[in-house]
């Protein structure tokens, strides 16, 4: 799985959230973070 906000490859998949009827996952709470405040703008970049 790769990490929408800063195209990384995750292998833990700890941080996670769902989206839109779509479930992303993130290498770290920061990118996380990112994701939470514009949800929009990364899940149209993640396609």
């Amino acid at each position: 799985m790769t990490d929408p906000v800063c195209g990384m490859k995750v292998t833990n998949e700890n941080i996670c959230t769902d989206f839109e009827g779509k479930h992303y996952c993130f290498c770290s709470e920061g990118c996380f973070q990112k994701f939470q405040k514009s949800p929009e703008q990364y899940a149209r970049k993640a396609g």
